[in-house]
């Protein structure tokens, strides 16, 4: 309960800042914000810490949408969902079996952009580093063998720190491509006990559009 007051305190706190910095920009004359939404897809591999088995490293699926607001064309505030998919091999008492695990998760980042390259007319390429916070939920998890298929118990909710840098390439003034690489690094200290995180590394390719 802790980590979800802890991880949402947050949201709205953020929530709050970027509603706030739009009455600023307003008042100030400067030119009008932007919503957009992002598409992603994200594969890569991911170490699972649980209490149930030794810390197991796997391979990760991932898909995303997010909503974000952009102020003054630099900074932008985004949040939205994902459906992470975790599949790894486990040694059970001398049989091996596959574990499949899926998480739902609700990043809170805060990115910035800087021009690289200008290209013709609006076209252009980006660099752009995010950083923020994750909340992760386990939805379920299934251990499969040969014979057997056993579902186990979720494990709640974890909050974590993401990481991303990357670039964007603008094709339209309301259309981009990204490419990026991601990190999510479970906090450490919330991850004790019964509890189960996971600690992504990701390619990550996206699809933005402005509204």
């Amino acid at each position: 309960m802790t980590k979800f007051v802890y991880f949402f305190s947050l949201y709205f706190a953020l929530s709050f800042g970027m509603l706030s910095a739009q009455s600023s920009s307003q008042e100030a004359g400067v030119k009008s914000n932007v919503f957009d939404i992002t598409a992603s897809a994200k594969l890569g591999s991911a170490i699972l810490n649980t209490s149930d088995y030794i810390d197991l490293s796997g391979n990760v699926v991932s898909s995303e949408v997010l909503i974000g607001y952009t102020i003054r064309n630099r900074f932008k505030i985004s949040t939205g969902a994902a459906l992470t998919n975790f599949n790894a091999n486990v040694f059970v008492g001398g049989q091996q079996f596959g574990l499949q695990s899926q998480f739902l998760q609700i990043p809170l980042k805060v990115n910035i952009g800087y021009d690289l390259v200008k290209l013709s007319g609006p076209q252009q390429i980006d660099l752009v580093f995010g950083v923020g916070a994750i909340g992760s939920y386990q939805l379920n998890e299934e251990l499969r063998g040969a014979d057997t298929e056993t579902d186990n118990d979720t494990q709640g909710w974890h909050v974590g720190l993401v990481v991303e840098l990357g670039v964007n390439l603008s094709i339209k003034e309301d259309l981009a491509l990204g490419i990026f690489l991601e990190n999510n690094f479970p906090n450490t200290e919330l991850a004790e006990g019964d509890e189960v995180s996971l600690d992504n590394r990701l390619v990550k390719f996206s699809f933005n559009y402005q509204f």
